[in-house]
């Protein structure tokens, strides 16, 4: 089901209309908890899964920054990329991490 309340970026990298489109179309509403060094982070406002974003100007950059900041991954905690949008997930239900790192991965 749709988030009724849109999540919206407020960055014009090329991206952050992306990640808009996958945070506003997963199955739980999300809201904003804020951003730091670049990133944007949301909350499901049902299962506290949390979405951090970060947009990089290269794919090995995201990949550098996600090998060395959010490895190893975990049940509760799952980073991966999106062209150069690194995102990380993670919650306290795997099943809900899994959903929403499927989801921005696009394997739905």
């Amino acid at each position: 089901m749709p988030n009724p309340d849109r999540i919206s970026i407020n960055s014009n990298d090329p991206n952050a209309r992306r990640a808009e489109a996958f945070l506003n179309s997963w199955e739980e509403g999300f809201l904003s908890i804020g951003a730091k060094g670049g990133g944007y982070a949301f909350q499901s406002n049902v299962s506290g899964t949390r979405a951090e974003l970060l947009f990089f100007d290269s794919y090995d950059k995201a990949n550098q920054y996600g090998v060395k900041h959010f490895n190893p991954v975990t049940e509760q905690q799952r980073w991966n990329l999106n062209g150069c949008m690194l995102y990380v997930v993670s919650g306290n239900d795997p099943e809900k991490v899994a959903s929403l790192a499927s989801h921005f991965a696009g394997e739905e």
